[in-house]
C-alpha cells in the first residue's frame, strides 16, 4: 500500500525534450530544440532535418528571432500601420522571400565559409573583403543570392564532403532549381542592380563545376559576362581576358584526374608541339597542357598495371618516355632561384609540386615499385 501511494519520480531538474529534431532522434541523443537548427547538429556539422509538427508554435525563441528580424528590416513608417503584428511578420517575411523557420541555413554558412577559408595567399585584400563581407551581406538581403549560395553549399556537402544523405544529389537539384528560378526572375527587371545577379550566376557556375559539368558552368559564366557587358562601358570590357577564364575551367577539369588515377580528364586530348607550348604560354598554362596529356596517358596505362611487360603495347612505352621528357623539360625551365625568397614564388612551388607528382605517377604507372 505504501508503494501504491508513492508519487512517480520524474527528473524535475532536467528540461524535457518533446519536440527534438529528426536528426537528433535518429542519433538517439537529446536535442536542445534550437531554431531553426539545433546546436548539436551545427556542432557535429550535420544537416538539421527539421522538427515535427507542433514544435514551432510552442517555441519562444523562434518568435523572438522572427520579431527581431522583422523589426530590423521594417521601416519606421511600417510601425505606425494598423496591421496586426502577426500580419506584419508574415507580409515582411514574404517580401523577403524567406521561410520563417529557415532563416539560417547551414548550407549558406558552409557555402560562405568554404570561399572565405580557402588559402589566403591566393587572393588580394579586395577579393578577401568581397568573399568575407560583401557576399554574406548579399546572402542576407537578396533571396536569389541566398538561394544560389545555399545550392553551392549543398553541392559542396554532397559531392566534396560526401555527407550521408538518403538521396544523394536530390537536395542539390532541389536547391539549384529554386536558385535558378529566382535568378531568372531577377534578370528580367534587375530589381537590385546587376551585382547580385552576377554573384548568383557565379555560385550557380560553382555548383556545376563541383559536379564536373563544366559546359554548363561555362554557360553561367558567359551569362555573367553578357550581363556585365550590357551594363558596362564596352571599352573597359574590351580588356577582359577570356582566355584566363577558359584556362580556369581547364584546370578544374584536371581535379578528378589528379585524385582518381584511372579516370581521364573530361576534355579531349589535343596534340601539341612542346617547344611552342613552352614559348607561347605562361608556366601554369603550359603545365596544364602537359598534365592534361599526361593524365590521359596514365588512365590508358592503368589497365596494364601489375601485368607482364610482354603484354604492354610498345607504343605505350614510347608514349611513357615522351610524357616523362615533357615533364622533365618543364621542370628544368621553371626552376626556383636558390637565393630568392620562397614566399614570392609560392605559385611556382605549387606548380612544381603538381608536376613532380605527375612525374612520379607517370614513371611508375606501368611498373610500380614494391617496398
Amino acid at each position: 500500500m505504501v508503494d501504491a501511494t508513492k508519487p512517480k519520480r520524474t527528473r524535475t531538474n532536467v528540461k524535457q525534450s518533446k519536440f527534438g529534431c529528426f536528426t537528433c532522434k535518429a542519433r538517439r541523443i537529446k536535442c536542445d530544440e534550437g531554431k531553426p537548427a539545433c546546436q548539436r547538429c551545427l556542432i557535429s556539422k550535420r544537416e538539421c532535418q527539421g522538427y515535427p509538427r507542433g514544435a514551432y508554435p510552442d517555441s519562444d525563441s523562434t518568435a523572438s528571432t522572427t520579431l527581431s528580424l522583422v523589426s530590423a528590416s521594417s521601416s519606421p513608417s511600417d510601425s505606425s500601420s494598423s496591421q496586426s503584428p502577426s500580419a506584419t511578420i508574415i507580409s515582411t517575411l514574404r517580401s523577403l522571400a524567406f521561410n520563417p523557420y529557415s532563416l539560417s541555413s547551414p548550407f549558406v554558412d558552409l557555402g560562405c565559409k568554404v570561399l572565405v577559408q580557402s588559402p589566403r595567399r591566393a587572393r588580394n585584400n579586395v577579393e578577401q573583403t568581397f568573399w568575407s563581407c560583401t557576399v554574406p551581406q548579399l546572402a542576407q538581403s537578396i533571396p536569389s543570392v541566398r538561394a544560389a549560395i545555399e545550392a553551392f553549399g549543398t553541392s559542396y556537402s554532397e559531392y566534396v564532403l560526401r555527407g550521408t544523405s538518403p538521396r544523394p544529389g536530390f537536395e542539390t537539384t532541389k536547391r539549384y532549381s529554386q536558385a535558378l528560378r529566382l535568378v531568372q526572375q531577377d534578370l528580367v527587371t534587375l530589381p537590385n542592380g546587376p551585382i547580385p545577379c552576377v554573384v548568383a550566376c557565379l555560385f550557380l557556375g560553382f555548383v556545376e563545376a563541383l559536379q564536373q559539368r563544366l559546359n554548363k558552368a561555362l554557360v553561367h559564366l558567359q551569362g555573367t559576362f553578357s550581363l556585365m557587358m550590357s551594363l558596362t562601358d564596352k571599352q573597359l570590357l574590351a580588356e577582359v581576358d577570356t582566355d584566363s577564364l577558359v584556362l580556369l575551367l581547364k584546370k578544374l577539369d584536371l581535379h578528378v584526374a589528379t585524385y582518381a588515377v584511372s579516370h581521364p580528364p573530361n576534355l579531349p586530348m589535343k596534340p601539341f608541339v612542346m617547344g611552342e607550348v613552352l614559348q607561347s604560354y605562361p608556366p601554369d598554362g603550359s603545365l596544364f597542357k602537359i598534365l592534361h596529356s599526361s593524365y590521359h596517358f596514365t588512365a590508358k596505362a592503368f589497365r596494364y598495371k601489375y601485368t607482364s611487360r610482354r603484354t604492354i603495347p610498345p607504343e605505350l612505352l614510347i608514349e611513357q618516355g615522351r610524357q616523362l621528357a615533357n615533364l622533365k623539360q618543364w621542370l628544368s625551365l621553371n626552376e626556383i632561384p636558390a637565393t630568392s625568397n620562397t614566399e614570392s614564388h609560392e605559385s611556382l612551388i605549387v606548380l612544381r609540386s603538381q608536376c613532380l607528382a605527375a612525374l612520379v605517377n607517370t614513371a611508375t604507372i606501368l611498373e610500380p615499385p614494391e617496398q
